[in-house]
C-alpha cells in the first residue's frame, strides 16, 4: 500500500518506512494458493487458518516467549471478518511489480524487517535498499514477520530515529 501510495502521489511523500515488504508481484504458484486460501477463509472462517499462520506470523520462539503478545495476534487474527481476509488475499494475489519504482523513489526510506521473517525476508529488504538511493535497512534480530509486536521497543526505537532524522533533512521534489 505505502508503495502504490508512492507511486500516486510521490509529491505527498515527505519519508517512506516499509516494513516487511516486498515489491515484487505474486508468482502463479503464490496466485494460486491465495485464491485457494481465499475460498478457504469463506468458507471455514479464520481459526483454523490464524491457528495454523501464528508461527509465521511470529517466531516460534516468540510464540513460546511473548505468550500476550502471541494470544493477541491470534485474537486480531480470529476477529478479522472472512470476507475481508479473503479480499486481502486476493488483493495480494494480483499485487503489481514496484521493482521499478524503486530506483524513482526519493524520499528517505527506512526498510525494516524481522531477522527471522519467512514472508518477507531479510534479503527482500536488501534488494529494495540497492534500488532506493536514500535508504536504510534495519533487521530486527529475534523477529519474524511482525517485528512491531515481537519486539517492539527496537522497533520504535529504529522508527522514532528514522523519523527525526528525515524530519530535518531538506528534500528535493
Amino acid at each position: 500500500v505505502a508503495l502504490e501510495l508512492y507511486r500516486l502521489f510521490p509529491d505527498r511523500v515527505d519519508a517512506l518506512a516499509l516494513a516487511a515488504t516486498n515489491p515484487l508481484p505474486e508468482t502463479e504458484s503464490g496466485m494460486a494458493r491465495r485464491r485457494a486460501m481465499a475460498a478457504r477463509l469463506r468458507e471455514e472462517g479464520m481459526r483454523g487458518y490464524a491457528d495454523e499462520m501464528l508461527v509465521g506470523m511470529m517466531t516460534a520462539e516468540n510464540v513460546r516467549n511473548q505468550p500476550a503478545v502471541a494470544d493477541h495476534v491470534r485474537a486480531m487474527m480470529y476477529a478479522a471478518p472472512p470476507e475481508g481476509a479473503a479480499a486481502a488475499q486476493l488483493g495480494r494475489a494480483t499485487r503489481p511489480d514496484h521493482t521499478l519504482l524503486l530506483r524513482h523513489i526519493s524520499a528517505p526510506t527506512l526498510l525494516v524487517v524481522g531477522q527471522h521473517d519467512g514472508f518477507t525476508p531479510p534479503g527482500g529488504a536488501e534488494l529494495m535498499h540497492v534500488r532506493i538511493a536514500d535508504s536504510v535497512v534495519e533487521i530486527i534480530e529475534g523477529a519474524g514477520h511482525l517485528p512491531n509486536l515481537e519486539r517492539p521497543k527496537r522497533f520504535n526505537e529504529v522508527l522514532r530515529r528514522f523519523l527525526e532524522q528525515a524530519r530535518t533533512r531538506p528534500r528535493d521534489r
